[in-house]
């Protein structure tokens, strides 16, 4: 019923998160080929040329393996003198630098690039073991920092794809210089910026609560809660007709993914109350702690995300959802394994997008710069959800309030559901 997004992140946002070396791993060799050795650092000249290091390349940098002027063109990334290994000497020495000199941050980055080393096919296993490195805030940012530089200013054509250093935000910039609405003179980013004087009203999970990933879909199915026997007690989630209309026996009514006549209705589409916090409904795993009805708070702390809150309730359950995974509702965010979508709108399954990643993914294929992505997005939500005002806007949300962030990782812990969610659920525990 449900699935778990493995898109490629580095065709959606450099900074959404550091999933980017993991997608990057099948160019590597092992764990030692990805880090820098002590002797990239010599000062002293052991060889026949003039450039004052103890190598033999002729370069300045301190190592026969490497010319750091070629790191753009390498087309390879992790291997000894690799394109991400180059950076780290040329462009990006000095973050690297400022990394390795703290003991935290040095850490971080030895056990994140071992993870990608252990678990270079299997992005949730990868994802839970870099999770488990448990970095300070402070060593992630200085961590973040070197993989931004290398992604969006040290080899970017190799490394990055289909990126281009527009898309990158130049964190330097703390003001705008040109006319859209976000802080980086280099990019125009479609979305709005967080409004200062906003606030979630939720105390700041903070370092604490539990680690988790996000993804997305709408499959238009019938949700598992709205099954009293899976409610334990409580009512059901409401469920509705082809037309949106609550149908009449929704509790045992047979699912549109299983030839029935009940769907999801349109209003557990995700809303914004301000810049700083929204509203919406997820799938969970099955048989994991959490349970029909319960609220979670999900606190964004890094990317295009940071200084993000989201709460939402849990409204369905599936077998292929993993522990702390949390399965945003969105319209447009991909089928999943079922599609009760086309009997529903009328369209064919091709027009709702990419299967694990909807709207956005199938606009990544089509390539261009983060705001063409967006705009294509946009266009398909504006398109497909013409006349259906709650899944047009909810899909709009992912664009705007969400920034097109791919799957990223939260902190998270339990809360009493708002009010809000509850008039729209039906469900109070």
């Amino acid at each position: 019923m449900l699935y778990f997004t493995r898109r490629n992140p580095n065709s959606t946002f450099i900074l959404t998160s550091l999933l980017i070396l993991f997608l990057v791993s099948s160019c590597g060799t092992s764990a030692a080929d990805s880090r820098l050795s002590d002797s990239t650092s010599e000062s002293s000249d052991a060889d026949s040329d003039s450039d004052g290091d103890s190598d033999s390349d002729g370069d300045s940098d301190g190592d026969s393996n490497i010319d750091v002027t070629r790191c753009d063109k390498l087309d390879e990334c992790y291997f000894e003198g690799g394109c991400a290994e180059c950076a780290k000497l040329g462009d990006c020495k000095d973050r690297a630098d400022k990394c390795r000199k703290d003991s935290d941050c040095a850490a971080y980055e030895e056990c994140y690039e071992q993870c990608r080393v252990d678990y270079p096919n299997d992005f949730f296993e990868f994802t839970t073991c870099y999770l488990d490195c448990d970095p300070t805030d402070a060593a992630k940012e200085l961590y973040t920092k070197v993989m931004d530089c290398i992604y969006c200013h040290g080899c970017t054509h190799a490394c990055a794809f289909d990126y281009h250093k527009g898309d990158c935000t130049d964190w330097g910039v703390i003001t705008d210089a040109d006319s859209d609405s976000d802080t980086d003179v280099d990019v125009e980013y479609p979305w709005d910026p967080i409004d200062p004087d906003d606030s979630t009203g939720l105390p700041e999970i903070g370092s604490g609560g539990q680690k988790g990933v996000t993804t997305r879909y709408w499959d238009c199915c019938k949700p598992s809660c709205s099954w009293p026997q899976n409610t334990g007690g409580i009512n059901p989630i409401t469920a509705c007709d082809r037309n949106d209309n609550v149908h009449s026996n929704f509790r045992d009514g047979a699912s549109s993914c299983d030839n029935g006549d009940v769907f999801t209705c349109w209003n557990n589409a995700p809303f914004a109350k301000n810049t700083k916090l929204s509203y919406g409904f997820a799938a969970v795993q099955a048989g994991s702690n959490l349970q029909c009805g319960q609220c979670v708070q999900m606190e964004f702390s890094s990317g295009v995300l940071k200084g993000k809150t989201m709460v939402v309730q849990i409204s369905n359950i599936g077998g292929d959802v993993s522990s702390n995974q949390f399965d945003i509702m969105i319209p447009g965010g991909g089928l999943g394994l079922y599609n009760g979508c086309s009997s529903q709108w009328g369209v064919s399954a091709s027009e709702l997008g990419e299967t694990n990643g909807g709207f956005l993914a199938l606009c990544e294929e089509e390539g261009g710069s983060v705001s063409a992505r967006i705009e294509c997005t946009v266009e398909k939500c504006n398109t497909i959800f013409s006349g259906k005002p709650d899944l047009q806007a909810g899909c709009i949300w992912f664009t705007n309030w969400f920034r097109g962030a791919n799957n990223p990782s939260v902190r998270w812990k339990t809360i009493s559901c708002p009010e809000e969610l509850v008039q729209i659920s039906g469900m109070q525990r």
